[in-house]
């Protein structure tokens, strides 16, 4: 028997999410995607340019963004704000060849989102350091001709937002002054190791650096040993893939999980 208020009963925010975002849940988002897709084939068809005219598949969530009224107006704001200015982004450096310095459209989200800040001083000051950094990364990069040393500029607003908790890893282990400090030196070094041999493609395992210390703090006892070997096989696989160029061989690694496993049971 249903209960006499179930028709008054609210979806869950997930469930109205998902419904909303989903282009099959109602006739017009069908229709809309449809004729999205209809649009795009025909112009690459005719046109023969089918990149970057993808970019038109993101009105559609763009506009179920504008009639979703039960998300925040800013939030509803930056997450438009991110997939207008990653299309604009696209478009501008595909028609320019500039896709250097036009990708610091995209930073426009970030000032939205900082807005919704609810501490006065930190939104003011987390902003200020944001333009901040995006003028010193122009200017060193115009001064010195070194795009890669002017990306040391954004520590400007990194830091800062690393201690007020705008940027942060949540650990159970550590304390949290602790994490944060490790969170900045590990942003210095991923910077510092990329830009001075040239492997950023490696150097951001530096940022894993405090979830890594975090596990082996938190790693006690028999129950934890197999998720530890499973972390720590990770970074093996990638440090010597890397720099052996043998992946089809250090995938093996990953049996250290396994073996872990099948070792607690026998002892």
């Amino acid at each position: 028997m249903k209960p006499k208020n179930s028709h008054t009963q609210k979806p869950s925010f997930k469930k109205e999410t998902v419904r909303r975002f989903n282009p099959l849940t109602s006739r017009k988002k069908l229709l809309t995607a449809s004729s999205l897709g209809a649009i795009y084939l025909l112009h690459g068809l005719i046109f023969n340019s089918w990149h970057p005219f993808w970019v038109i598949f993101l009105l559609l969530p763009i506009l179920v963004l504008f009639r979703y009224q039960r998300m925040r107006k800013l939030v509803r704001l930056a997450l438009i704000g991110f997939m207008v200015t990653f299309a604009l982004y696209i478009v501008l450096g595909h028609f320019t060849g500039l896709y250097h310095p036009t990708w610091l459209v995209m930073t426009l989200p970030l000032f939205i989102g900082l807005y919704m800040e609810k501490h006065p001083l930190h939104r003011w000051v987390l902003e200020g350091v944001l333009l901040l950094s995006i003028i010193a990364y122009l200017l060193v990069g115009h001064w010195s001709g070194d795009d890669e040393l002017a990306l040391f500029s954004f520590l400007i607003f990194i830091i800062p937002a690393i201690f007020t908790g705008h940027i942060y890893i949540h650990l159970h282990a550590m304390h949290s002054m602790i994490g944060r400090i490790g969170l900045i030196v590990s942003f210095i070094v991923f910077f510092l190791w990329g830009y001075m041999f040239d492997a950023y493609g490696i150097a951001w395992i530096a940022l894993l650096a405090v979830p890594t210390l975090s596990v082996i703090v938190h790693a006690k006892g028999r129950d934890t040993l197999v998720p530890f070997s499973v972390f720590m096989s990770l970074l093996i696989f990638y440090i010597l893939g890397y720099y052996t160029g043998a992946w089809h061989i250090v995938w093996t690694v990953f049996l250290l999980g396994p073996i872990v496993s099948i070792m607690q049971k026998i002892w």
